[in-house]
């Protein structure tokens, strides 16, 4: 069998996309470690929670590594869910200790991202383009307030995050 036949059949398919959700388990799990690093370095919340959070990355991405026989849908469902929860729980942390208006904007766009990923669970055809879309406005925000920062534009950090971790958003996004 040639490899472009290969490629087109259903097992091909099947195989590229389990290898697909095999790379995001390890990539969760990777961030997960980063993120307990990068807490340990530069806690932007308290360290506890931190933990938690970042236990609850590696743990998703193990969860995804174990359900390569599960729909992507579900894999989509499960990374982003975890992603937007885990975002919206330090954003709302930052907001509630801080009160940056940035805050409530990324709290918005993770409910956005939640709710594009329970739909796409559900089979809404659309909901792969909106959750695109969030995806991207979530990283053009996230990499434009770093930027600014880095290059002295502004004092006011309209992220809130580190440099290290911004790196590994835009990576997952």
């Amino acid at each position: 069998m040639k490899f472009k036949e290969w490629w087109n059949s259903p097992e091909g398919i099947v195989l590229v996309n389990r290898i697909i959700m095999v790379v995001l388990g390890l990539f969760m799990i990777g961030m997960g470690i980063a993120g307990v690093i990068m807490t340990l370095k530069e806690p932007l919340i308290e360290v506890e929670g931190g933990f938690i959070l970042m236990t609850v990355y590696a743990y998703s991405g193990v969860v995804i590594i174990l359900s390569t026989n599960r729909s992507p849908r579900f894999i989509i469902f499960l990374a982003g869910v975890t992603f937007a929860a885990l975002n919206m729980i330090q954003h709302a942390v930052i907001f509630y200790m801080e009160s940056p208006p940035s805050s409530l904007l990324f709290i918005i766009m993770d409910f956005v991202m939640i709710m594009s990923c329970i739909l796409c669970l559900l089979g809404d055809r659309y909901s792969a383009l909106r959750l695109l879309g969030v995806a991207a406005i979530n990283l053009v925000t996230t990499y434009t307030a770093q930027i600014s920062q880095v290059l002295e534009i502004t004092t006011y950090s309209i992220g809130y995050t580190t440099f290290w971790w911004m790196i590994v958003d835009c990576l997952f996004l």
